[in-house]
């Protein structure tokens, strides 16, 4: 989400407001929020993207993060064998390290995760996402992989020359610089968690909802987060959707299954689309008209719910995940108070922007979002 959207919206709200964002991402809702003065409740099912956004928003000495890394360094440098028994006693996260990270990089990357996996508190959370960001890369960092950093990672070499000290030490450094420009506050909670049933939060509880759902082509960040998370003490095999393989599946008849079939028939010519997407289409509707009707649990009367969604395109085949959100909000009791397109600036696109004139579906996908504003009664 952009942070001027999570502004604008958050504005208004009285100090102290609880904003709650259940598909937190990488904390910009929850950072805006308590740059405000409100209190914030963030989740994610991405354990690399709760850690971010916990790190985002903890204060955390820029000082004692350089001199930390630095002494983490020296540490692992005079340690010998290690083992980490996520990956040494498991053949596929074994398999995994060894396909997408060479030999020199695997023995300093062990040494720093044997290190950290030590470590707990703030200081430890921003060293990890420091050694995250040499991992997740565009190209160029630890791994043996390009566009990591966009999740679409690709091997590209059999070898590699990057220094996972020297990487760690810098990106330590860079760090500690963005935290002494941009101190974080206090006033986050952070927790894993699945937006479709936030089993531990209480009915009433959130003044205001902020999110930006997933489009349904979305880029999935767990095929490149997981490049880091092995290192964090994370199986590659590891599952990281909470409840099973989606939403319930409502009743024939009943007027959440009536919400659902107009959701499917509003999101466009879905049928044009082999089985397999369309089932895909049906899921990903399920699991938004489950994720609304728990902001409205979660909701306070009077509450705001607010959400940033793109639409897409599948195999040409426009899909229209706004009409979606819309109806399954309606239809859950929120009343639409507003709702307007915006341009994505082209820095900020999933993909980059289109090469020649019209460009493809693919190059076209991304370059509008909607913002839906409701109101709770």
């Amino acid at each position: 989400m952009a942070p001027e959207i999570a502004f604008s919206q958050m504005k208004p709200l009285p100090p102290g407001s609880l904003i709650l964002d259940p598909m937190v991402g990488s904390g910009t809702t929850v950072r805006v929020a308590t740059e405000l003065g409100h209190r914030a409740l963030g989740f994610d099912l991405d354990p690399l993207a709760v850690l971010m956004s916990r790190v985002w928003t903890t204060p955390v000495s820029h000082e004692a993060l350089t001199g930390s890394a630095a002494e983490l360094v020296e540490s692992a440098k005079a340690l010998g064998k290690v083992e980490l028994p996520w990956i040494d006693e498991d053949s596929r996260t074994t398999q995994f390290v060894n396909f997408w990270f060479a030999d020199k990089q695997r023995r300093q990357l062990r040494r720093i995760a044997y290190l950290l996996n030590a470590m707990q508190g703030p200081l430890a959370d921003a060293l990890r996402i420091a050694l995250s960001r040499v991992i997740i890369t565009k190209k160029g960092g630890a791994s043996l992989a390009w566009d990591t950093s966009h999740s679409r990672p690709h091997r590209v070499a059999d070898d590699n020359d990057f220094d996972v000290y020297q990487g760690f030490a810098r990106s330590a450094a860079d760090l500690a610089k963005l935290f002494e420009k941009q101190p974080p506050k206090d006033g986050a909670t952070i927790l894993l968690g699945d937006a479709r049933s936030l089993d531990a939060t209480e009915d009433g509880l959130a003044d205001a909802v902020i999110t930006s759902p997933p489009y349904l082509n979305a880029i999935s960040y767990l095929r490149g987060h997981r490049l880091s998370l092995v290192w964090l003490g994370h199986k590659a095999g590891e599952s990281f959707r909470l409840n099973g393989s989606g939403a319930t599946e409502e009743p024939v008849g009943s007027p959440a299954r009536e919400v659902l079939e107009r959701m499917l028939r509003e999101m466009g010519e879905t049928d044009r689309l082999p089985p397999s997407e369309q089932r895909m289409v049906k899921r990903y509707a399920a699991d938004l008209q489950a994720m609304v009707r728990e902001t409205v649990r979660v909701l306070k009367p009077g509450g705001k719910a607010i959400y940033v969604i793109g639409d897409s395109c599948l195999r040409g085949v426009q899909v229209s995940n706004s009409a979606a959100l819309r109806i399954a909000a309606l239809g859950a009791g929120l009343e639409l108070d507003r709702e307007y397109r915006r341009e994505i600036p082209p820095n900020r696109r999933y993909l980059p922007p289109p090469t020649h004139p019209g460009g493809s579906p693919l190059e076209k996908r991304m370059r509008w979002e909607h913002v839906l504003v409701f109101d709770k009664p």
